[in-house]
């Protein structure tokens, strides 16, 4: 039960956390800091 209700929020986090890290990796380039938040 409780696997089945967190799959999608864990998802949801490790897409957050990949979109974070990517932004991370190359925010050296200005074109990536427009972007961060």
């Amino acid at each position: 039960m409780w696997a089945a209700l967190m799959l999608p929020v864990i998802l949801m986090v490790t897409m957050l956390i990949m979109q974070w890290l990517e932004s991370r990796m190359v925010g050296t380039s200005p074109q990536t800091r427009l972007h961060e938040r």
